[in-house]
């Protein structure tokens, strides 16, 4: 990690790269702002590092809970 430029210029630079590349906004969900090469990535390592062939991610709990609940559920189950 010493190797790695460090300090308030150097998180400037990122800071400006990023948000020049991806924007800015009050929210990030991929409904909204839609899916970007760092979702994929992040989603990519995850599955690797888990040992699972994909990986999704969501901004937030319920809307993970609404996605998997119709995915996985089918027609005459109860889910409760």
């Amino acid at each position: 990690m010493g190797h790695l430029p460090s300090g308030k210029a150097f998180e400037k630079t990122v800071a400006k790269q990023t948000i020049l590349k991806y924007g800015i906004g009050s929210c990030g969900p991929r409904g909204f702002y839609g899916t970007v090469d760092v979702h994929l990535d992040l989603e990519k390592q995850l599955a690797e590092f888990l040992g699972c062939e994909e990986a999704v991610l969501y901004s937030y709990a319920f809307a993970a809970v609404a996605s998997a609940i119709p995915a996985y559920a089918k027609l005459g189950d109860v889910v409760f």
